[in-house]
């Protein structure tokens, strides 16, 4: 088993916050399958890894063994959805927060976290 922490978060080093995209973390996946050498992999994707593992599955089948997406979303379209929801609930704080989420326009660290 292999543990791969994406950009930018768990324990990974710290980069360019524009570079911490769904489809630069599906093409470090890949190329750490290619690295290892390994011609099948089972991927097992929780929460936004599950997001990972879905566009992996779509782009390299060919690679996948089994896929276990865990509490995730199978659909882009629930942003849409969630921006709806905010747009009706949303406090001007979580508006603030969710704006460089939307935009992928992340400053520093800590509103990463936010």
């Amino acid at each position: 088993m292999i543990y791969l922490d994406q950009r930018g978060s768990g324990r990974s080093a710290r980069g360019p916050h524009d570079t911490y995209t769904l489809d630069n973390n599906v093409e470090d996946l890949e190329a750490m399958r290619r690295h290892l050498g390994l011609d099948k992999i089972g991927i097992l994707g929780v929460s936004y890894g599950g997001m990972v593992a879905l566009t992996y599955a779509t782009r390299y089948n060919q690679h996948l063994s089994h896929l276990i997406p865990v509490v995730t979303a199978a659909s882009g379209r629930f942003i849409s959805r969630a921006q709806q929801i905010l747009a009706e609930r949303g406090t001007p704080q979580q508006h603030a927060a969710a704006e460089p989420l939307w935009t992928g326009a992340f400053t520093n660290d800590d509103q990463l976290r936010d």
